[in-house]
């Protein structure tokens, strides 16, 4: 999917007059061309009058929201489910869904981002079970472009293909919490909230996750390093 295309809101039946000024933000925040040259109030204001004009039905807020999160939950819906067109159709549906329900969202220590990511989380499970998990790991290259390179400490350490492969072998909340710790960069407090688990067992989650990535790569990298010394003295005799 390219930087900046973003499918259209999803159809409805009996639209009232306040979806129907939603799904024109939607629309319109979707259709410019570039959304990184684009100034967002989420910048410019804090978070609590973002949400206030959002609340009011504030275009530019509701706009905001939109550039702020599209791109976040899709990016987190590819890595989950490995298949661009369901990533779309899914981080389609959270964010109408967030703009819709937004009036409903009450902040009570609760950032936004944990909020938007649980409505994601709940989206996801259901789509697994409709669907079988799929892992194109090939697309992630869309994720990339999209929304930037993960993690700098991730960056550094790990290969985002590798990484993306060696997390199908995790367990479903392990790769989560991976996803949303490091990729997404989201603080403990926030990826519990997101989960429903305590920061403690988020923190476990995490030290056993990664444990498992580093065997992985390291078991990896060794095979990579066998064959490539095997190619050279293939080379050499030749």
């Amino acid at each position: 999917m390219a930087t900046g295309s973003f499918p259209a809101a999803p159809d409805t039946v009996n639209v009232s007059p306040t979806r129907t000024r939603l799904r024109h933000a939607y629309t319109q925040a979707a259709r410019r061309p570039n959304l990184t040259g684009m100034a967002s109030l989420l910048a410019c204001v804090p978070e609590e009058e973002l949400v206030r004009r959002a609340k009011m039905l504030d275009e530019a807020a509701l706009s905001s929201i939109f550039d702020a999160y599209y791109p976040r939950v899709y990016n987190y819906s590819l890595l989950q489910l490995r298949d661009a067109q369901a990533a779309e159709d899914l981080a389609s549906d959270v964010i109408l869904r967030v703009l819709e329900s937004i009036t409903r969202y009450h902040p009570r220590g609760v950032p936004l981002s944990a909020w938007v990511f649980r409505i994601a989380r709940n989206r996801l499970i259901d789509v697994r079970r409709r669907h079988a998990r799929r892992r194109e790991v090939g697309l992630v290259d869309d994720a990339i472009a999209l929304a930037g390179p993960p993690h700098a400490a991730v960056e550094r350490a790990l290969n985002y293909r590798a990484i993306s492969a060696a997390l199908s072998h995790l367990t479903e909340v392990q790769e989560q919490v991976i996803v949303l710790r490091f990729m997404k960069d989201l603080d403990v407090a926030t990826v519990a909230r997101i989960l429903g688990r305590s920061q403690s067992a988020v923190k476990s989650l995490q030290f056993r996750a990664l444990a498992s990535l580093r065997r992985m790569l390291d078991s990896n990298s060794h095979r990579e390093t066998i064959a490539s010394g095997a190619n050279g003295s293939a080379v050499a005799v030749s």
